[in-house]
């Protein structure tokens, strides 16, 4: 099985995403159905409940096309919240062809080092866990080191 993995560095333009994901589905056409996993990170004030009191951080929620299965122990993200952006245009471009894709979002209160470890349960998700060959602390150094280098507006990873 072959991973392609993808960080945006820059947010990318919502006019752009549809285009952009269609172009990602096309390059990874083979002989095994493409099976997405899109990461991304929004900031906290974006997510919508009436239990604000109760959070507690990292929230994490999913999205999936309904030919997924199982997204692990991510709650499903509630109405009325929505995602934009190449996560979702990824998303709805699976959806159109019938394949199986998930979106896993990443409600932040500030981008830091400690992100990148709020990320943790997202690699527990089992299409994630298969291709994982080195150890968590192994990944999270090198991401870490990553986001030092970087001028990330907002944290985007695609797989």
């Amino acid at each position: 099985m072959k991973a392609l993995i993808c960080v945006s560095e820059k947010e990318v333009p919502n006019e752009s995403a549809a285009e952009i994901a269609r172009y990602f589905v096309d390059l990874s056409k083979c002989e095994v159905p493409l099976e997405c996993v899109a990461i991304t990170s929004v900031p906290f004030s974006s997510y919508k409940t009436a239990l604000t009191s109760e959070l507690k951080f990292p929230i994490m929620r999913h999205l999936k096309t309904t030919t997924e299965l199982e997204v692990g122990a991510i709650p499903v993200l509630e109405t009325p919240n929505t995602i934009s952006g190449l996560g979702a245009a990824l998303l709805t471009e699976c959806e159109v062809r019938g394949l199986k894709a998930s979106l896993i979002v990443q409600y932040f209160d500030c981008i830091d080092n400690d992100t990148v470890s709020r990320l943790e349960p997202v690699l527990k998700v089992e299409r994630l866990a298969k291709h994982i060959k080195k150890p968590v602390e192994v990944g999270r150094q090198a991401i870490q080191k990553f986001l030092r280098h970087s001028k990330i507006d907002r944290g985007n990873m695609y797989f």
